[in-house]
């Protein structure tokens, strides 16, 4: 699924680059089902350049457990926590509000500070100094998959589709807010 969701989300924000006319480079840490370690992706994004790395994935946890929740690296290990803070609450609004707008028992489980791999500013990863941090990076939990009424919406229900249509077309634009909320560089 969560492939399925990057591919989809690679194509809104290419499309989006088209319309608005934006100058964007999408790059995907994976585009077929081979699973890549956190070193990998964090390279891929560190490597190239990257403004911001968003990775996607779908939490479980004990069958009842709900909600929406994303991902920043600890204040005290994390150079651009601002930054990163603020990249992370406009992809969390976003999924959470494309997900109660279609099924009220989600919940807004916030921001959560870890010491997460693919949020990483050491040099095996992202890269990020104190004095240059190019790379904003969030870690999304869409929602706990492993609840029978949450599989349905998001996998095999009438409105799944719709519902991951809402989910990506809401991170794209929070990934288009965040782009042009930076300041240029010179």
């Amino acid at each position: 699924m969560t492939l399925s969701y990057g591919l989809s989300l690679n194509n809104a924000l290419s499309q989006a680059a088209i319309d608005q006319k934006l100058n964007m480079r999408i790059l995907m840490t994976r585009k077929t089902d081979v699973n890549l370690g956190c070193s990998a992706r964090t390279n891929v994004a560190r490597d190239n350049g990257a403004d911001i790395l968003l990775s996607i994935h779908f939490n479980a946890y004990n069958a009842t457990a709900r909600g929406v929740e994303t991902w920043l690296r600890r204040n005290s290990e994390n150079v651009n926590y601002t930054e990163d803070s603020n990249f992370a609450q406009r992809i969390q609004t976003s999924v959470f509000n494309a997900i109660n707008s279609y099924d009220s028992n989600t919940h807004d489980r916030g921001l959560k500070d870890g010491g997460l791999a693919m949020t990483s500013d050491d040099s095996t990863h992202l890269g990020n100094t104190s004095t240059y941090h190019p790379i904003r990076s969030a870690l999304a939990e869409i929602e706990f998959i492993d609840v029978t009424a949450v599989d349905q919406l998001l996998n095999t229900g009438v409105n799944a589709a719709n519902v991951k249509q809402a989910i990506v077309n809401g991170i794209r634009d929070a990934i288009i807010t965040d782009v042009k909320s930076q300041p240029a560089n010179p």
